[in-house]
């Protein structure tokens, strides 16, 4: 699965990308608004049918940061955003993940409501 905009793609997460995913998350400027997870509580979240664990790129495949979604199988249609981290600062790449993320969500509820 793969989503794209014109600046960024998102791709789901592989266990190759966790030392990236645990990096970030370490990192002062991140760290000091989260609570990081371990290494196994991210393979839980890439595993789990109802998160999306997914890596944020630029469209030449530099990834950027990363974004966990709960709620993907809400009968409700109701997500929760666990997190959405960029390493990338200063470069719009988070407003374009939001975004991203906001018209996904749009989209799959006028497909599923």
């Amino acid at each position: 699965m793969i989503i794209e905009s014109k600046k960024l793609r998102f791709r789901k997460t592989r266990t190759e990308d966790l030392d990236y995913v645990i990096d970030t998350e370490q990192d002062l400027e991140n760290k000091k608004y989260i609570i990081p997870w371990s290494r196994k509580k991210h393979l839980e979240a890439i595993s789990n049918r109802d998160k999306l664990h997914l890596i944020v790129e630029t469209n030449d495949l530099k990834t950027v940061g990363f974004i966990i979604i709960a709620g993907i199988e809400n009968e409700n249609n109701s997500i929760e955003l666990i997190r959405l981290i960029i390493s990338e600062k200063n470069q719009g790449y988070g407003k374009e993940s939001m975004n991203l993320v906001l018209e996904s969500i749009a989209l799959h509820k006028s497909y599923s409501g």
